[in-house]
C-alpha cells in the first residue's frame, strides 16, 4: 500500500491556522494554531451492495422469490470465496405497483458483501447482473484506518510546530498542549457501479485527515 505524506513547508501553509496570542511575562507569549494533517492511502477492501427485485401478480410469492434469489446470491457470494461472515442482509420491502394494468407488487431486497481481494472484484461483479439483480455500488475504505489517522495526526502536529517555528524564527518555541479537534472528512471512497470502467488496478486514493489545536509558548 502507498502511503504519500503531504507537508506544506511554505510560509503560507493551508493545513495551519493562527487562532489567538496572549502575552506572557518576560516577553513570552502563549500561540494558538489549528492544523491539518492529511495523508492519501489506496484503499484495500471494498463493500458492495446489490438490489433484487422481483415483481409477481401475488404478494406472497413475490416475497418467497425474492427471498430464494437473496439466497441464490448469498450460496454464489461464498463459492467465489466471499467469507460468509462478510455477507448481510439490509433492508427489504414489498409495495404494490401497476403492472402494464394489473395489479402487482414488487419486492425489493439490498444484499451488501465486504471483498477483500480487489484485484478479483471485477470479475466477481460481472457474474450479477441480470434481470433480477443488480450491483448498485462500491464503497472503498481502507482496513488499516485507525493506523493512517495516528499518522496524520502526528502530521498535524508537525504542521502546526513548523508553522510556529516560521512565524517566530528567532526564538524558543515550545509545544506545550496539543488537542484533537473532530474533523469531518469523508474517509471513505464511493462510487455508483459501472462495469465498462471499473478499474480497480487504478484506484483514486482515499484522503485521511486529522485535525489538531496546538498551545505554544514563544519567547
Amino acid at each position: 500500500i502507498c502511503v504519500l505524506l503531504m507537508v506544506s513547508l511554505f510560509s503560507s501553509n493551508p493545513h495551519c491556522l493562527v487562532l489567538a496570542k496572549s502575552e506572557l511575562a518576560s516577553n513570552s507569549f502563549e500561540l494558538e494554531l489549528v492544523s491539518t494533517g492529511q495523508i492519501e492511502v489506496l484503499p484495500d477492501q471494498a463493500e458492495v451492495s446489490i438490489s433484487i427485485e422481483f415483481v409477481d401478480l401475488n404478494k406472497e410469492q413475490s416475497q418467497k422469490n425474492c427471498v430464494q434469489l437473496g439466497k441464490n446470491v448469498k450460496e454464489h457470494l461464498v463459492s467465489l470465496g466471499i467469507n460468509e461472515l462478510d455477507i448481510k442482509n439490509n433492508n427489504s420491502y414489498t409495495y404494490p405497483i401497476d403492472n402494464y394494468g394489473e395489479n402487482a407488487f414488487k419486492t425489493y431486497a439490498n444484499i451488501s458483501f465486504v471483498a477483500h481481494d480487489l484485484e478479483s472484484l471485477n470479475d466477481i461483479l460481472g457474474t450479477f447482473q441480470s434481470v433480477y439483480i443488480k450491483v448498485t455500488n462500491i464503497c472503498y475504505s481502507s482496513t488499516n484506518y485507525d493506523t493512517y489517522y495516528e499518522q496524520a495526526m502526528l502530521l498535524a502536529q508537525k504542521n502546526a510546530l513548523e508553522r510556529a517555528q516560521r512565524l517566530y524564527p528567532t526564538s524558543n518555541v515550545k509545544l506545550c498542549k496539543i488537542e484533537e479537534i473532530e474533523n469531518y472528512y469523508p474517509v471513505t471512497l464511493y462510487t455508483e457501479y459501472n462495469p465498462e470502467s471499473l478499474e480497480t488496478d487504478n484506484l483514486t486514493p482515499l484522503k485521511i485527515s486529522a485535525r489538531v489545536k496546538a498551545d505554544f509558548v514563544i519567547g
